[in-house]
């Protein structure tokens, strides 16, 4: 979670008993938060659990009053979501990299004795950054029958709620999520899986001692090393193998994390995420949608904007549509692309779907509670619809976007382009094989389909879709669907783009070392940021530090260091840092093969 207490396993004895195997650990106090972000301890506010736990007030404050300022600052985020100020003021207060890497760190292990206490928060006063530290999480990564607790969407005084919608606060959470749950991140399987057996290593043999101390506490059984192992692996094969998938799915449905894909990078056609590459290698990018990139370590996405939309709908919600809940096997000709009778299918426009209790009464217009609830979880939808050759000029991107209860498969002309919450081949009555929450279906969720614009037809075209509902018995169903297209010419910049990024088109030559970073853009819908550092050219193999010169006497500020080319090819040091000693990171410099520069004190 951001940033922790350091700790290490250690045998404990009190007067020469053994008492068992610990964990000691650091406390996130005011002198930890110096040693960790510099300063004195004495200018560090430090509450444990909530504001009338106060560890330290810093100098010339109280600790629970400019907590209290930090959180009323969130709470105008909530009152006023789309004013760029408000959440820039809340950003001066509170560090949101870390606060969103401890809550993540929180709801991927279920740690369910949290968010009411088993927290600290430190603060620099006077103008510090509030950050949140881990404490006492033994209630993490819990067997689903120890505790059955979810804290998905829990925060300490309920500070995400008040910043979930925000947009930059969304686009930021949706960033860290692609950072922390793909290309080998810190929550991706099978990472996690590693991280886990890593720290099962820690203790494999302590355990012996620990078991032999304490295994019969409670037990007449003594427990083993055994079973210890047999829990943990329970723990990797039950829990662990499945929670990044479960958590990136409640993430997607919170609206936390974008359904346009990011770009996946490759250097010269094979996937690679960051890492070393050869002088003019190629960079690609595949992605939904168009896919804008910076090489200079901006954002391609400028804060506080959204790309104004050149959407245009193909397939409005309140189109007209044919239904039918079906009673017995139907031609797959009914999915378009072939001719099709529908002249004895229920007739309407605007959603579908029906509702036992409320909830779901404003979003439909067909109502089909007497064909499905206790007869069938499927119903299909047929949307006739005409394409023009104006509608297919420019056109660069095609968007569903859909309300629905519980899942669905989509059909353009006969071809699928869309599912969820199925797998296999749908049957006339098949249900949707897991749940969409009502809240999150009121909402329309948006599913890039640009790689089906060739479906299209100039003329009519079909668009239709086996809704699914999860159970014949459920209370209320919902489906109702957009198609929109987007269009841009190659020279239109839209809104929101910052002035250095560039519009992707080909392979880009790498010629020195770059901090790539991409976005996709479907509509006015950003996708996360994909990021990765190259080292470009044998940056490592030949550079060497070649002279010091450490602290001359008579005048200081006389210090250099010397570094060398001793390859046989030029270099660029762009992007080479020094991480010890000094700061410095290198601007685009090239140095030839046995040239040398002199790094010294700026004065």
């Amino acid at each position: 979670g951001g940033y922790s207490p350091h700790g290490l396993y250690a045998h404990v004895y009190l007067n020469g008993l053994y008492w068992g195997m610990y964990y000691v650990h650091e406390r996130p106090d005011d002198s930890w938060a110096a040693q960790m972000f510099g300063g004195e301890k004495e200018e560090y506010d430090v509450l444990k659990h909530s504001t009338s736990r106060v560890v330290n007030n810093g100098l010339g404050g109280s600790a629970a009053s400019n907590f209290n300022a930090m959180v009323s600052a969130a709470g105008k985020v909530a009152a006023d979501p789309g004013n760029p100020a408000t959440y820039n003021a809340l950003c001066r207060m509170l560090d949101v990299d870390n606060f969103i890497a401890d809550l993540l760190s929180h709801w991927y292990a279920t740690n369910w004795d949290w968010p009411e206490k088993n927290w600290y928060a430190t603060h620099r006063s006077p103008d510090g950054l509030w950050r949140f530290h881990t404490w006492d999480a033994e209630h993490s990564m819990e067997l689903p029958e120890w505790s059955s607790d979810n804290v998905l969407g829990l925060s300490a005084y309920d500070i995400h709620a008040k910043l979930r919608a925000n947009p930059d606060y969304r686009m930021h959470f949706a960033d860290l999520v692609h950072r922390f749950f793909f290309n080998a991140g810190v929550i991706s399987y099978p990472h996690t899986a590693e991280m886990y057996r890593t720290r099962m290593a820690q203790i494999d043999r302590a355990i012996v001692g620990e078991s032999a101390r304490w295994g019969d506490t409670r037990s007449a059984v003594p427990h083993t090393r055994a079973d210890w192992l047999a829990n943990q692996n329970q723990i990797l094969t039950r829990v662990i193998a499945g929670r990044s998938t479960v958590v990136l799915n409640w993430l997607r449905n919170a609206g936390l994390y974008p359904n346009v894909v990011a770009p996946v990078f490759y250097v010269n056609g094979a996937y690679q995420h960051g890492g070393p590459a050869s002088t003019g290698a190629e960079i690609s990018m595949q992605a939904d949608g168009t896919t804008w990139y910076t090489l200079d370590g901006g954002d391609p996405r400028l804060p506080g904007t959204t790309p104004a939309s050149t959407e245009t709908a193909l397939v409005a919600e309140d189109a007209a549509k044919r239904v039918l809940v079906p009673a017995a096997a139907v031609s797959n000709a009914w999915r378009g692309g072939s001719a099709f009778d529908h002249s004895t299918w229920i007739s309407g426009t605007g959603g579908v779907g029906f509702e036992r209790g409320t909830g779901y009464e404003d979003y439909f217009d067909i109502d089909v509670q007497s064909q499905m609830y206790n007869r069938n979880a499927t119903c299909y939808v047929r949307i006739p619809f005409n394409v023009t050759v104006a509608d297919l000029t420019n056109l660069t991107t095609l968007t569903l976007k859909i309300r629905y209860d519980d899942g669905f498969v989509v059909y353009l002309n006969g071809t699928e382009i869309s599912r969820k919450n199925f797998t296999g081949d749908p049957a006339w009555n098949s249900p949707a094989n897991a749940s969409n929450p009502d809240a999150s279906a009121e909402v329309f969720e948006s599913f890039d389909v640009t790689a089906h614009v060739s479906s299209l037809r100039l003329g009519e075209n079909i668009l239709a879709a086996q809704a699914l509902n999860q159970s014949m018995a459920s209370s209320d169903f919902l489906f109702s669907v957009q198609l929109m297209a987007g269009r841009s010419s190659a020279s239109e910049i839209p809104s929101g783009i910052a002035a250095t990024a560039m519009r992707y088109g080909g392979p880009v030559n790498l010629t020195k070392s770059a901090c790539v970073k991409a976005r996709s853009l479907s509509g006015s819908t950003w996708s996360a940021l994909n990021e990765a550092v190259y080292s470009v050219g044998p940056v490592a193999e030949s550079l060497r530090v070649s002279e010091i010169l450490y602290h001359p006497e008579g005048d200081p500020n006389a210090e250099f260091i010397e570094l060398t080319n001793v390859g046989d090819e030029t270099i660029n040091l762009n992007l080479v840092r020094f991480t010890r000693g000094i700061q410095c990171t290198f601007p685009s410099f090239e140095l030839t093969p046995g040239g040398y520069c002199l790094l010294v004190k700026d004065i």
